[in-house]
């Protein structure tokens, strides 16, 4: 069978979210009201869909939190099973959580989910953590993601791509003294 496949990054609407919690339906994954969803997300937050032509066969949802939230999940405390608060969920924070990746089931086994996770983890500036509750996502997040730790149930991982301004200052350093030892090079050489 042929699958006209794109990846699109989307911040979230109401359609968006219909499809989302169509999928989940669907797949049996979260069985929850509208209002759940509405009352969970903001339309800040950003959603990888993956698309066949024009019909939404898979999401992963990356939400803002803050950092304490980020930190709760890193150390193990943090239970994704549990509701908890949505003042954790900061819109525009840099420190995002997958949560929650979910594909049709023809759809699966093909690599999609890790393009979809692929696309969201090549933003820069952020820091990201996924709670992997499943075997198949413990499966995709092995791939892109380190394993920081675990929950009772759950395996915890992270990816940083901030920059610190103290690597980006030894990296320019670096960048100088290369270009210092060539300048003296072709001085001494007289290579050109």
């Amino acid at each position: 069978m042929d699958y006209d496949i794109s990846i699109n990054k989307v911040n979230l609407s109401t359609h968006i979210i219909n499809e989302i919690k169509r999928i989940d339906d669907i797949e049996g994954k979260r069985i929850h009201d509208l209002s759940w969803y509405v009352g969970r997300y903001s339309s800040d937050d950003v959603v990888y869909t993956l698309n066949d032509k024009d019909e939404i066969v898979g999401y992963l949802l990356v939400a803002g939190i803050s950092k304490q939230l980020y930190k709760e999940i890193k150390s193990g405390k943090f239970d994704d099973n549990i509701e908890f608060d949505s003042k954790y969920f900061i819109p525009k924070s840099k420190y995002k959580y997958i949560d929650s990746i979910n594909i049709l089931d023809k759809y699966r086994n093909k690599g999609y989910g890790t393009k979809l996770l692929y696309e969201a983890l090549k933003d820069n500036n952020i820091r990201v953590i996924a709670v992997a509750d499943s075997v198949g996502g413990y499966n995709l997040a092995k791939k892109l993601m380190i394993n920081t730790g675990k929950t009772n149930a759950s395996k915890i991982f992270e990816k940083n791509t901030e920059i610190d301004k103290n690597t980006l200052i030894i990296a320019l350093l670096a960048a100088i003294l290369v270009m210092y030892a060539l300048f003296m090079f072709s001085v001494f050489t007289g290579f050109r």
